[in-house]
């Protein structure tokens, strides 16, 4: 569980580092807000004894795993982060630093806050 809240932290500071007015790399910014949320969820998916081997079988997991489960909208906010994600990886969706800032950094923090508020 440590490590992966240590990468989350992590993946946060690499996030928190660009300048996003000016950025030429925001579908890595993209991808770093995913790839922190998704270690928030490793995090405590680790407590369960359980680890996903890939984005998929970790979002089946969320569905099944209480309390998990019973949070649609932390559901709705890692799967919107994974779907952005792969549009800036593999679709060259361009993101702008609006999109970025008002709609996907507030989805990240949540899935962040919810994640330690369920942390021992």
């Amino acid at each position: 569980t440590q490590e992966h809240i240590e990468q989350a932290d992590h993946n946060r500071s690499f996030v928190d580092e660009p300048n996003f007015q000016q950025s030429a790399y925001l579908d890595w910014v993209v991808t770093g807000m995913f790839y922190e949320a998704v270690h928030w969820i490793e995090g405590y998916l680790a407590l369960q004894n359980i680890h996903s081997s890939n984005h998929g079988q970790r979002g089946t997991t969320m569905e099944r795993i209480p309390p998990l489960s019973g949070d649609p909208d932390l559901i709705a906010d890692y799967g919107i982060l994974r779907i952005e994600s792969e549009n800036a990886r593999y679709f060259c969706y361009k993101h702008t630093p609006s999109q970025v800032t008002d709609d996907l950094l507030p989805l990240v923090s949540r899935v962040s806050v919810t994640i330690r508020n369920l942390l021992p």
